[in-house]
């Protein structure tokens, strides 16, 4: 009687932390919780009645529905997939498991089986009052399926009403210097934001070079970035800001235009953001392809039908830019474009 009064202290406790979105204490509770359902259900020497069994099972389930939403909050992707997987082992129609799971997917970039569950989902005739939030979920599946398979890109979230004004040089240099600020102050809250949310980017930020050999700059491995990446070797380290300007020194992705040095030099590029796995496509003097950012997205614009065995390959330079500055970009040579 003592254990399932402190099963249900810990269960309004888990649920509580949720709630407040303490998500890592969060999964700590639902994960107790989750061994003491998996104790009791696999004790077979308590031959517990059809049930009571069945009420463990569902308390089971709804933990795990529970945990894969915190970790999908925390975007440990992976690990709230197999919570889902493991929730709906139990009860594959439970309707919370089946949105967590869309979610999930839908972060994923996986649109086809996200549609699926939110599809099953909406099949739930006691779930009216979620209806709104399911549609548009529904809804957002069905455009990103279709835009996936076009290759098309809707940007129309970023477009927004502006109004022209004739502003004066010396009011327009300063809030360009201090615009310049706040960009690179806004970057890298947003770094350190993500880093402290999720164990898997602050590892793969820690991976990245510091700087101290730049002659020998490590290209980390490709299989490193990918959804499906092995997380077994993941260790929980804390990342200072100091070290953190130091890799965005190095690896943030540049363009040709205005300072993106935080502590240095390099007057000529300006920053973008950290690499990310676009940042593998190789480059060319024939490229097929070009990036375009919007928003926090990158998007990789082919410019001609690709072979499938076809490497993607950027220009070194804007193809659009007077020659005088395309020559004068390949005569400087500059250091970080080597292979």
């Amino acid at each position: 009687m003592e254990e399932e009064e402190r099963m249900q202290n810990l269960r309004s406790k888990a649920t509580e932390l949720l709630l407040r979105k303490e998500f890592k204490d969060s999964i700590k509770a639902y994960s107790e919780l989750i061994s003491f359902y998996h104790n009791q259900i696999s004790n077979t020497h308590q031959n517990l009645d059809p049930n009571t069994l069945t009420k463990l099972k569902k308390s089971l389930c709804l933990s795990l529905c529970n945990r894969a939403e915190a970790r999908l909050n925390l975007q440990e992707f992976p690990q709230a997939l197999k919570d889902c997987n493991e929730a709906a082992g139990i009860e594959n129609t439970h309707f919370k498991n089946l949105l967590c799971k869309g979610k999930v997917l839908l972060s994923l970039n996986q649109y086809g089986l996200a549609l699926d569950c939110f599809k099953q989902a909406s099949l739930d005739p006691h779930e009216f009052e979620n209806s709104d939030t399911l549609n548009g979920y529904l809804e957002k599946c069905i455009k990103f399926e279709s835009l996936s398979r076009t290759g098309a890109f809707d940007i129309s979230n970023w477009v927004v009403a502006i109004e022209r004004a004739i502003v004066p040089d010396s009011f327009f240099q300063e809030s360009k210097e201090q615009a310049q600020l706040d960009m690179w102050k806004s970057f890298i809250d947003k770094v350190m934001e993500s880093a402290k949310k999720c164990v898997r980017t602050r590892d793969l930020i820690c991976k990245l070079a510091i700087g101290e050999n730049e002659d020998h700059l490590e290209v980390l491995d490709i299989d490193l970035f990918r959804v499906e990446a092995d997380e077994s070797g993941i260790l929980e380290k804390k990342i200072d800001k100091e070290k953190l300007l130091n890799i965005l020194d190095v690896n943030s992705l540049v363009e040709e235009l205005i300072s993106a040095k935080i502590q240095g030099g390099n007057s000529d590029v300006h920053g973008i953001g950290l690499w990310i796995l676009s940042s593998f496509v190789n480059h060319s003097c024939d490229p097929n392809v070009r990036r375009s950012h919007v928003g926090d997205h990158v998007i990789i614009h082919a410019s001609r039908d690709i072979k499938a065995s076809e490497e993607y390959e950027f220009a070194y330079f804007d193809v659009f830019s007077p020659f005088r500055d395309r020559e004068l970009g390949v005569c400087l040579q500059m250091q970080k474009v080597q292979y």
